[in-house]
């Protein structure tokens, strides 16, 4: 029995392999907005949302503050051929979703979008989603394709993975990188 032990992992440490995911340190939403004048905007448009109470807050009694500091941006592509973005690997949700090319409120204007007509592995997968965050709410459709991090040979290959195609976006959306 132990034999057939040491002999997978044996063969589980040979047939690993490492993935590297090159993330870039992008300056903060404070700094981004103070330069364009828009932080006190920003801070009172995120006050008010604080201070609405939704049902879904209302269940987490713990407050959590976002200090607006930096954050890790990483590079995908999805679909075949891959259509590039770039994302906040966002370890608080489970939920991948980018733009798609239906997507017409300003949020979305100057965001990357996916457009499921140049993938030829794209698949409708029919089912809607949503998701609320503290600072509002994206939703649209679900879609089944190629996923890839990162943009070289040695990127993480996920296919048939399922992601949300959002054809709305919340305003707060609009600074930040999707």
């Amino acid at each position: 029995m132990k034999a057939v032990i040491l002999l997978f992992a044996i063969l589980g440490l040979t047939l690993s392999q490492v993935y590297q995911h090159h993330l870039r340190k992008r300056d903060s939403i404070r700094k981004i907005l103070g330069r364009e004048g828009k932080w006190e905007e920003y801070m009172e448009t995120k006050n008010l949302l604080r201070m609405a109470r939704t049902s879904f807050a209302a269940g987490f009694p713990q407050k959590v503050n976002d200090y607006d500091d930096s954050e890790y941006v990483g590079n995908i592509t999805v679909g075949t051929p891959g259509q590039a973005f770039e994302v906040i690997l966002d370890t608080g949700s489970a939920n991948l979703w980018v733009p798609d090319s239906t997507c017409s409120v300003s949020a979305c204007s100057k965001k990357h979008k996916f457009t499921s007509s140049k993938s030829s592995t794209w698949v409708k997968n029919g089912k809607s989603w949503k998701i609320t965050y503290g600072t509002g709410s994206a939703n649209g459709f679900l879609g089944e394709d190629t996923v890839k991090f990162g943009t070289d040979s040695s990127a993480l290959t996920v296919p048939k993975c399922t992601f949300g195609q959002a054809t709305s976006i919340a305003d707060f959306f609009k600074n930040d990188v999707i």
